[in-house]
């Protein structure tokens, strides 16, 4: 799947609780006020997306108000097949968002997320099922700029591994 289950590895959180865990946040004293808002979207972005992999009563609004496009079309299709097959994700990833390109309304974010797997839990804090995934993935990130909000539009795995 496009993205989905390569953010879902990388984008989770809280392996032992029903919340998600938090997601490191980039901050920078250096950056201009662009770029500051894009990586502050894309923050919120990581932190909803994880919630909604590990709850399935997060919103539909919710999501969409950090995501647009085929990006959202693919997390609702993966949520669905875990409400279906009685599971939700949790992972203890962390996001190293960097290199922010913004051209316009499309931003680009390079991220190199560790502590990656992806542990599958039965709905309603049942036990805990499987894990996949690897420990680091690096994910080429776009972000489309709606209404003052960048949301994410697509996510691409560009190896298991983090440049430089």
């Amino acid at each position: 799947m496009l993205g989905a289950v390569a953010v879902a590895a990388g984008a989770c959180g809280g392996a032992g609780s029903s919340k998600a865990a938090p997601v490191a946040k980039a901050t920078s004293t250096t950056q201009d006020p662009a770029q500051a808002k894009v990586l502050a979207d894309f923050n919120s972005f990581a932190d909803v997306y994880a919630r909604a992999l590990a709850d399935p009563n997060v919103t539909t609004a919710e999501v969409a108000g950090h995501m647009t496009g085929q990006a959202l079309n693919n997390l609702q299709d993966v949520r669905v097949q875990l409400v279906t097959s009685g599971r939700v994700i949790k992972s203890e990833a962390v996001h190293h968002p960097t290199g922010i390109a913004i051209s316009g309304t499309t931003a680009t974010v390079q991220d190199c997320v560790t502590n990656n797997q992806t542990h599958y839990y039965a709905i309603g804090g049942g036990p805990h099922l499987s894990d996949i995934g690897d420990a680091t993935a690096s994910d080429e990130v776009t972000l489309q700029l709606e209404n003052g909000t960048w949301k994410v539009a697509n996510v691409v795995r560009k190896g298991t591994s983090c440049p430089g």
